[in-house]
């Protein structure tokens, strides 16, 4: 019923490589619409790369803000992305966490999707925060590797790790659970920020502002 009125933007704490698939599927399985997914870069997916464009992912550089064209790019996709009324999915943690704590919020993407709102591109969008809670992760014995002080571990799950996991998750790896919090209005949120909608053409939401939405 949220995403009738404007496009849905899902937030996700990131547990696992899986969290990917995992909203995906729920969602096709369920008549709604899969959202466009923002995905890391990475070499070791070259392979599947044309795969996971099609299935509806985007892939984002780790550090968005080295390069001021990509950041310009990538914020004015974003923005299209969010006028024509395509939801969205990215990880405001960025990187998974290894103690299934949260982890300090990314400002980055989140910007970009304040920045379409309050420029007027779409009139809101609805952010909703969400979880993927596992019995057993796949990527557990890594992350048990990287805490004894193996060198960066929770970035080498290759394919064939995830492949030969995938085929016994129902039964080795137990259940997973999705939760899904309020939806919040971004329109509303930035108006009880004191931010005029639309921001003059010269102008920016406050960064303070986006943090603390973050938050």
């Amino acid at each position: 019923e949220t995403g009738r009125e404007a496009p849905v933007v899902l937030l996700p704490s990131r547990r696992s490589i899986f969290d990917y698939f995992a909203y995906s599927f729920v969602f096709y399985t369920n008549g709604l619409i899969p959202p466009h997914v923002a995905v890391r870069e990475q070499r070791r997916l070259n392979v599947f790369k044309p795969f996971i464009r099609r299935s509806g992912a985007f892939f984002v550089r780790p550090r968005i803000a080295d390069n001021l064209m990509y950041e310009r790019t990538l914020r004015q996709y974003v923005r299209k992305l969010v006028k024509e009324g395509y939801w969205l999915e990215f990880f405001i943690e960025g990187s998974r966490s290894r103690s299934g704590k949260l982890q300090t919020p990314r400002d980055e993407m989140l910007s970009m999707v304040v920045g379409a709102v309050a420029t007027g591109a779409a009139p809101d969008a609805w952010l909703v925060p969400c979880s993927v809670t596992y019995e057993r992760i796949v990527e557990g014995t890594l992350f048990d590797r990287e805490r004894m002080g193996a060198e960066s571990g929770v970035q080498r799950v290759s394919v064939g790790h995830i492949l030969n996991r995938a085929r016994d998750i129902g039964s080795r790896f137990g259940k997973l659970y999705m939760q899904f919090g309020e939806p919040l209005s971004l329109r509303s949120y930035l108006e009880s920020q004191g931010v005029s909608i639309p921001v003059e053409s010269d102008a920016a939401v406050p960064q303070i502002v986006v943090r603390r939405l973050g938050y």
